[in-house]
């Protein structure tokens, strides 16, 4: 009689139900252990994860650490303030500190047009440094609707005293005059309000106090002290390696660490081609008897030209192109019902240079090839194959890209798009409002797309076109590997903060601890099944959608049975 342990694990949100059966000729079952582990979520963890919103522990410490980091920089300019306008001899007196909110906007409207004290300017100054106006370090297009509705009502204020030709302070100083309750804090503007604010007080009192309000002090008073903005912190050792490129290596101390290339962003033009010729290859066209059609290279070259010059390719289109039709008896699975997503980071740079008379070289991206050697695993033969050259990196669209994408600022985009594409103004201005990191990184790097390019350009799918450049994009084995390849004793527990969501990582070790509890009570299974909730398996979103769908039929059936 041949016995095979089998495992069953019943995974929950809240708990893990698990049995070790004993199978006996694949029929007869006998339970040898059964039992359930508790989960040790927190209330709020668990009614947060089940309703489908993205706030954690983590999320919720991450906020609360910000702002300390916001008031100690707030101080650290305040300090600076002080020391220098000590040395400019500026220093408010105390009872400058004391001006009620009426008296001290009065002070800023009178700055803009006449005389005041070098005291009452620093007093001024101290002022704009506590409110310094929105500012977002992310582009428009990366914001929800949330975040755009209210920077939309921001800016409108400031067309409302940019058409009244007033600033900031004389805008507060109004309403606070005509209202004792006049409630200032929800009134927000944008920086540019208060630095357009701070630079007609300097021009005005700098016409009173010429070697005190030189141009190098304005300038370190508002761009190095009162409106400094640290840069954002670089993000990049958070990219993955690529796994087709990356190696293990051991370091200096004996560590094992995978190392290489990392992944190309989404939005690179080299990924766009890449992306496009691989649901070019996966295009699939049956007929009603289940033939399919064989599209043929010079089309999928077609189909190609279309895709990289347009956002989106319809079902239609598509069988234009290939000369066929639903009457025919064709018809395509449903990717093609919904059309085929083209060349994005192309066509949004096309949109904005469509009028510009050398758009043709500025969007040139010309995929030339270079020859490379590589030493079979097996055999040891020498092979010769082809790839992208990494020449292309210098082609005009790949440069235009990676300004837009590498640049945070866009004064400091518009600049270098002057600078090395000659553009106008207005041209770069609007190319600098593209924001192309929104898109997230593929799984690849730009060199393990080099080298699959040119066998997905010849018609091969995906992973035909990997094994033909030497990659196992599945990381499969055959059963025999699979049957002889050595297992650990136990498992390891995930390290902390491994993964972003923190409710998986804590039901993931329990389910660790609970499994190497069970290889020594009962030893190595055999087999193991696992069955997950419903809520492990959906995303965010779907987790989001039925919590609020549950909770308007509870809302519901509580109404009809009120009434």
């Amino acid at each position: 009689m041949e016995n095979k342990k089998i495992v069953g694990l019943d995974i929950g949100t809240t708990s893990i139900g698990w049995a070790v059966i004993n199978e006996i000729d694949g029929k007869k079952t006998q339970i040898i252990g059964i039992g359930s582990r508790i989960i040790p979520l927190a209330t709020d963890e668990k009614n947060e994860f089940q309703a489908g919103n993205a706030i954690s522990k983590n999320q919720k410490r991450t906020q609360k650490r910000t702002q300390r980091k916001g008031y100690d920089r707030y101080q650290l300019r305040k300090e600076d303030l002080r020391k220098k306008l000590t040395e400019l001899g500026m220093m408010p007196e105390p009872t400058l500190f004391s001006l009620s909110a009426l008296e001290l906007y009065l002070l800023r409207t009178n700055a803009t047009h006449e005389q005041i004290s070098l005291q009452q300017i620093g007093r001024i100054l101290f002022h704009l440094n506590q409110k310094r106006g929105y500012k977002s370090s992310r582009k428009d297009e990366t914001k929800d609707k949330k975040e755009t509705d209210y920077v939309a009502e921001v800016n409108s204020r400031f067309d409302k005293i940019k058409q009244a030709k007033i600033t900031v302070g004389q805008y507060f100083y109004l309403g606070v005059f005509n209202d004792e309750r006049y409630r200032i804090k929800d009134q927000i503007f944008p920086r540019a309000a208060y630095i357009e604010e701070f630079n007609t007080i300097c021009a005005k009192q700098k016409e009173f106090y010429p070697e005190i309000l030189t141009d190098r002090n304005i300038q370190q008073l508002r761009d190095e002290i009162i409106y400094y903005q640290r840069p954002l912190k670089s993000q990049k050792g958070l990219v993955s390696v690529c796994e087709f490129e990356g190696k293990w290596y051991k370091n200096k101390d004996g560590k094992e660490i995978f190392s290489g290339p990392k992944v190309t962003p989404r939005s690179s033009p080299l990924f766009q081609v890449c992306k496009l010729w691989e649901t070019i290859n996966n295009i699939t066209i049956n007929t009603k008897r289940g033939e399919a059609f064989v599209i043929s290279l010079e089309k999928k070259k077609e189909l190609f030209d279309y895709l990289d010059s347009h956002e989106k390719l319809s079902e239609t289109e598509l069988f234009k192109i290939l000369g066929i039709g639903k009457n025919d008896g064709y018809y395509g699975n449903k990717q093609l019902s919904k059309g085929l997503q083209g060349n994005l980071t192309k066509t949004f740079i096309i949109k904005i240079l469509k009028d510009h008379s050398g758009i043709d070289k500025l969007i040139a991206f010309d995929l030339s090839f270079e020859s490379y050697e590589v030493i079979d695993a097996t055999s040891g033969e020498i092979i010769n194959r082809k790839r992208i050259s990494a020449e292309v990196e210098k082609q005009p669209l790949y440069k235009l890209w990676h300004i837009l994408y590498s640049i945070p600022e866009e004064k400091a985009i518009i600049k270098k798009l002057n600078q090395d594409f000659n553009l106008t103004e207005d041209v770069a201005s609007q190319l600098a409002t593209l924001d192309f990191t929104k898109g997230g990184f593929s799984n690849k790097s730009a060199k393990a797309i080099r080298t699959i390019l040119p066998q997905l350009q010849q018609g091969a799918k995906y992973s035909d076109a990997m094994t033909l450049a030497g990659y196992n994009h599945s990381d499969s084995i055959t059963s025999e590997d699979n049957r002889v390849r050595p297992l650990k004793d136990r498992l390891k527990l995930l390290p902390k903060n491994s993964l972003r969501q923190p409710v998986v990582e804590k039901i993931l070790n329990q389910l660790i601890n609970l499994v190497n509890a069970i290889i020594d009570q009962h030893g190595k299974p055999d087999e193991i099944r696992i069955e997950l909730a419903r809520e492990l398996k959906q995303s965010l979103e779907e987790r989001n959608n039925a919590f609020k769908n549950n909770t308007k039929r509870e809302s519901e059936n509580k109404s009809i049975a009120e009434r």
